[in-house]
C-alpha cells in the first residue's frame, strides 16, 4: 500500500507520529486479501500492537495470526470467505479465541 493510504488510516485514527511503526501498531486490512479483501480505505484501520481485553493482548499480532489461519482453511476449501469475513466483522476476538491459532515465531 502506498504511504498515503497509511497516513489516512494513522490520521483518521489519530495515531500520534511516535506510534506510526511497527512497535505502536500496524495499518491492517479488516477482511485479508486472501479473503476476498480489498485495498480500499474502508478495509483498511489502524490495529494497535497492544490491546488488552480480560487481562490478554489482542494487537495486531493476534489478529494476523487469525487471518493466517482464516487463508489457510479457504484456500483448503475447509472455510467459506463469506462466513469468515462474518465471523471477523461480528466479533474477531471471539473468532481468535474458538479457533486458537498459533502466532507465528518468524521476526518481524
Amino acid at each position: 500500500m502506498p504511504a498515503k493510504e497509511h497516513n489516512l488510516v494513522y490520521d483518521s485514527y489519530n495515531v500520534p507520529q511516535n506510534q506510526r511503526n511497527k512497535k505502536g501498531g500496524e495499518v491492517d486490512h479488516f477482511d485479508p486479501l486472501c479473503n476476498g479483501g480489498s485495498n480500499d480505505i474502508s478495509n483498511l484501520w489502524f490495529q494497535p500492537a497492544k490491546s488488552k481485553w480480560n487481562n490478554k493482548n489482542y494487537g495486531y499480532h493476534e489478529k494476523d495470526a487469525l487471518e493466517t489461519w482464516i487463508c489457510q482453511q479457504v484456500k483448503s476449501g475447509m472455510l467459506d470467505p463469506a462466513t469468515a469475513y462474518q465471523r471477523l466483522k461480528t466479533d474477531w476476538v471471539k473468532y481468535y479465541m474458538e479457533v486458537k491459532p498459533k502466532k507465528s515465531n518468524s521476526p518481524e
